[in-house]
């Protein structure tokens, strides 16, 4: 602006009135500039829950680790999950003095543990939490270490389901079975339920020495869909720990196939719809691979496709959401991807159920996470010093309280399909 003693009083009243307004101006674009990037701020972030309509289905799995009754199943070792001083029938001996038997922790966790009718029903509790976070209630929910029909029924019931469950009867030395809870609003059970057994003389001694878990078939019509038989299958298969382990998994894998393919001859491949869902307990870098060798193996006339890779090829950024697995092994910091939704490749035809890949989550809400954070500490340790945060609570089985006792090392994992219009 010119000296103001140069300048008459017209000439300085424009010079104000223009510095004025474009002081205003300035007010007015910091004002606009402020609000967008407010509105930026409280844009609403995505719904993780999954909601489904007439014509979906939401299919889920979860390892809810260690679900076990308060009484004594014979021929089982689930001397840890019983009330202290409970008299195990036709020994003479009490709970302490098979958990003396044990060695370490699991020695200590056996004598510390006192599960009580309590505690069966505070794990229920958090097992319903945990499970509606999901969203809506699953129409297919398949769980994984639980331990008998009283469980599981107790379990249908609290969740919502009633009496639609089935729970398999295998020789696992723990005790712990698979489940298959099911909505019949939507689906309509097809004939008796049908288990895998991985015993006998088509296994190796390993097998038979120390039997896994039976894989649970059931097979379902959605109603109003005449032409369509789903199978379902629930597998927990033989952990990381297992002797042979890989072999186990393998062979597991061989028997799912075989009897996918048996299925699929005897229904047609047209009409016939496939899931296999579950605790796979096996990790992306195994060779031989069960998943890239025999379930998800190109060659194979029934491969399955997995809903997790579907939904990364869908949206990649979206599933950054997400943790990368549904396990966290702290032994060497790593999260594994033990969990899956598999799906027959006809759930991509677009002709009778169709898979809806942008909806598979692994449900991870902050209540289901560690408030803590894992301290990487091993000084030889590229990374020592490190901080995880955000890895599966556990469960505390001494606890009785909603905050301290945790969920599961697990965390759910859920998709949604279409079925095909009435």
């Amino acid at each position: 602006m010119p000296d103001k003693k140069s300048l008459t009083w017209g000439s300085y009243a424009y010079y104000v009135l223009s510095a004025v307004m474009l002081l205003g101006t300035v007010y007015v674009l910091i004002g606009c500039v402020t609000a967008n990037a407010a509105g930026k701020r409280s844009k609403k972030a995505p719904d993780m829950q999954l909601h489904a309509g007439q014509n979906e289905l939401i299919v889920a799995a979860y390892n809810v680790l260690n679900l076990f009754d308060t009484q004594y199943d014979e021929g089982k070792e689930d001397y840890t999950f019983l009330p202290s001083g409970t008299e195990i029938p036709g020994t003479g001996k009490k709970k302490e003095d098979f958990c003396g038997t044990m060695t370490g922790y699991y020695k200590q966790q056996c004598l510390e543990t006192n599960w009580t009718e309590a505690h069966f029903q505070h794990k229920l509790k958090q097992i319903k939490k945990a499970v509606g976070a999901i969203g809506d209630l699953p129409d297919l929910l398949g769980i994984e270490e639980i331990e008998n029909e009283n469980a599981a029924r107790e379990l249908a019931s609290v969740l919502g389901y009633g009496t639609n469950y089935y729970i398999t009867n295998s020789p696992d030395h723990r005790g712990i079975d698979v489940a298959l809870l099911y909505r019949g609003d939507k689906l309509e059970l097809l004939g008796e339920p049908y288990e895998i057994k991985l015993t006998g003389e088509n296994f190796p001694p390993s097998f038979n020495e120390k039997p896994t878990r039976n894989i649970l078939r059931m097979q379902f019509k959605p109603k109003g869909n005449a032409d369509i038989v789903l199978s379902v299958y629930v597998n927990h298969w033989p952990s990381q720990a297992a002797t042979a382990k890989t072999l186990k998994r393998m062979l597991t894998a061989e028997a799912l196939k075989k009897d996918i393919d048996a299925e699929t001859k005897r229904i047609g491949k047209e009409k016939h719809y496939v899931i296999a869902l579950g605790d796979f307990n096996t990790l992306l870098r195994e060779v031989p691979n069960a998943f890239n060798n025999v379930i998800q193996d190109p060659k194979w006339e029934n491969a399955m496709v997995d809903a997790q890779d579907l939904a990364i090829e869908a949206d990649q950024r979206f599933m950054r959401r997400m943790p990368p697995g549904t396990y966290f092994y702290y032994g060497d910091r790593t999260w594994n991807k033990l969990d899956r939704l598999l799906f027959s490749a006809n759930f991509n035809d677009r002709k009778g159920i169709e898979l809806q890949p942008k909806s598979f989550r692994i449900v991870a809400p902050d209540f289901l996470m560690a408030k803590e954070p894992f301290a990487v500490n091993d000084p030889e340790a590229f990374l020592n010093g490190s901080v995880f945060s955000k890895i599966p609570v556990g469960y505390n089985f001494l606890s009785l309280e909603e905050d301290t006792a945790g969920y599961s090392d697990h965390l759910p994992v859920a998709v949604k399909v279409t079925l095909a219009e009435r």
